[in-house]
């Protein structure tokens, strides 16, 4: 991700992630980089940048050197992490997890939505093998502001297929919308669903 000034013409930022998605004319939210080998299960750590903050403000640990990094740096902890919990309340970038059942992953670009209401929605799972996974709708409340993020799971209302898929649990969504200011809506594969798509409801938006 590289973010540029263009009335100055000169490059502000840039740092690796994954799926950098703009939201909004102040926000960008991607998932934080992690090497392929590490500890523990890999899970994805949600992030938003603030394009109204300075690079150093959009970093939870002070840069040891010049900003925008060089050419030879190899920046990943950039931004304010929102998800999951534990790295949102604790201000953590720690983006793996010692047991596989507590790895989550977020849906595919495109896959973050946010709402008028500042609610930002996406779809996240939990677990590696298929036959394990479950899923949920996210919902994080962005009122007062993404420092103080306000997290709730949604379950996906699965009474509203005709069939229930390969694993009941898991829901193969393959994009999300806004349907109304307080509900999103899912496409799933009709093939295995009997539907193509179905609205949820989130509460208190």
């Amino acid at each position: 991700m590289v973010i540029f000034d263009l009335i100055h013409r000169t490059k502000v930022d840039w740092f690796y992630c994954y799926k950098p998605q703009r939201l909004s004319e102040r926000w960008i939210v991607y998932v934080e980089y992690y090497p392929a080998l590490g500890e523990g299960e890999p899970t994805d750590v949600v992030l938003l940048y603030d394009l109204g903050k300075t690079p150093a403000e959009n970093r939870l640990k002070r840069h040891a050197g010049p900003l925008p990094p060089g050419k030879h740096d190899s920046p990943i902890e950039v931004g304010v992490p929102i998800y999951p919990e534990a790295n949102a309340e604790g201000s953590s970038y720690v983006n793996h997890v010692e047991s596989v059942s507590l790895a989550r992953h977020v849906l595919g670009t495109p896959n973050f939505l946010l709402l008028p209401s500042k609610h930002f929605v996406f779809v996240s799972s939990e677990g590696k093998e298929f036959k394990d996974l479950k899923n949920y709708v996210v919902m994080i409340s962005l009122a007062e502001g993404m420092h103080k993020p306000k997290l709730t799971r949604i379950e996906i209302p699965k009474r509203e297929f005709k069939k229930a898929g390969e694993n009941p649990a898991f829901v193969k969504v393959t994009r999300l919308e806004e349907a109304a200011p307080n509900a999103v809506r899912l496409y799933v594969p009709e093939s295995e669903y009997g539907v193509g798509s179905i609205v949820v409801e989130l509460p208190g938006s």
